[in-house]
């Protein structure tokens, strides 16, 4: 289990269709979809961020979240992209 679970969450707007044990879940990203409003699917990406890029506060894991929620691009799509893109967005300053 990661440093950040559903009741960290800063955003509500999530859906829980996908369980939390699905495959697409669990490993390194890759080129599944990342389904930016499915809980489970942000949850993972955060941990998954969280312990490569060693964050180890729920401070620092919300603002995964934050950065994922508000600015991550439409055009951005796999879970592969998706963190690449937040390596290099987390680097900059909220």
């Amino acid at each position: 289990m990661g440093i950040y679970s559903r009741s960290d969450l800063l955003f509500n707007d999530y859906e829980w269709n996908e369980p939390h044990t699905h495959v697409k879940f669990q490993g390194e990203p890759d080129r599944n979809m990342f389904m930016r409003y499915e809980g489970n699917a942000m949850l993972y990406m955060i941990n998954y961020a969280c312990d490569i890029m060693n964050c180890r506060t729920k401070t620092e894991a919300g603002r995964i979240e934050i950065l994922l929620h508000e600015k991550l691009p439409l055009e951005v799509r796999s879970q592969a992209s998706v963190f690449h893109w937040l390596q290099k967005e987390y680097a900059v300053p909220v």
